[in-house]
């Protein structure tokens, strides 16, 4: 089956496939990244060191052609790329979907002409890689239920049963790092509860005994870091209750994470949730 594109806003959808009146003819930019290298080199020394990486936005050009009702499709096109209005751009093969998030920094530059008509747009991806659709949640201490239908009533049974793993593994089943978001909920007092990175010995710390009701919300996620408290029914700012020790840019790496988590006093009163993108990936 072909690939096929889309891309949609607030203004509308535009799906780029051969039965459609916009054809894409080629796309640039969708599977390589930048790179920024920095390094040093000392007197003498063969080669350099390298001393930092930053992979760069992302910019994806996209070619095609009008077909058509061409008056009506380049309208339809002008109306949906828009300076200024971000977007989502799809890329569909088969049952697998990828997306990425752009703003345009060139809008259509269309030709002129009869039956057919040439365009091309530029999107300006401030996050660089693509994602699937969904996410992946990870109960790192729950309750779990346990009641399955049909039901036997003979024997023992449980409806429900909490789950204490004080190590667990979570997945990242793309192939870059990506940030997450973990929730710690009090079922009874908790002081200080704590998410730690085994592997990388990292750490999101909170200095302050959450009360049973309460829930901090921590998202590490490029973009989207935040802290949130939800008490008594209304949310508050909760990057004061974050230690100076933690590490708001924690990511998970790609395949296996072991984490722990812990609290100063009664762990057992915690619950922790682990929630990540679905499918992070460096190109398509």
């Amino acid at each position: 089956m072909a690939l096929t594109f889309a891309y949609s806003n607030g203004m509308g959808t535009l799906s780029f496939r051969p039965d459609s009146p916009f054809w894409v003819s080629d796309i640039d930019g969708m599977s390589s990244n930048s790179v920024t290298v920095s390094a040093s080199q000392s007197t003498g020394q063969a080669g350099s060191t390298i001393s930092a990486l930053s992979v760069q936005p992302r910019s994806i050009t996209v070619v095609g052609q009008l077909m058509g009702d061409i008056k009506s499709s380049r309208k339809r096109l002008l109306d949906v790329v828009l300076p200024g209005v971000s977007g989502v751009f799809t890329i569909t093969d088969g049952a697998e979907s990828w997306y990425i998030r752009g703003t345009p920094s060139k809008t259509p530059d269309i030709s002129n002409g009869g039956a057919i008509q040439d365009f091309q747009f530029t999107l300006y991806c401030p996050y660089p890689y693509w994602q699937q659709p969904g996410e992946i949640r990870e109960n790192i201490a729950a309750i779990t239920p346990k009641f399955r239908l049909p039901f036997n009533t003979g024997g023992g049974w449980k409806v429900s049963e909490y789950t204490e793993s004080v190590f667990k593994n979570v997945r990242n089943t793309g192939n870059v790092e990506t940030g997450f978001t973990v929730s710690f909920r009090a079922v009874t007092d908790v002081q200080n509860p704590e998410l730690y990175h085994v592997g990388k010995r990292e750490i999101i710390k909170l200095q302050y005994t959450l009360l049973a009701g309460e829930i901090i919300t921590v998202n590490t996620r490029q973009g989207h870091k935040s802290a949130s408290l939800i008490q008594n029914g209304s949310e508050s700012n909760a990057f004061r209750l974050i230690s100076v020790d933690s590490n708001m840019g924690m990511t998970l790496s790609p395949g296996d994470n072991i984490l722990r988590y812990g609290a100063d006093d009664n762990p057992s009163g915690l619950r922790v949730f682990i929630t990540l993108p679905k499918g992070v990936r460096s190109g398509v």
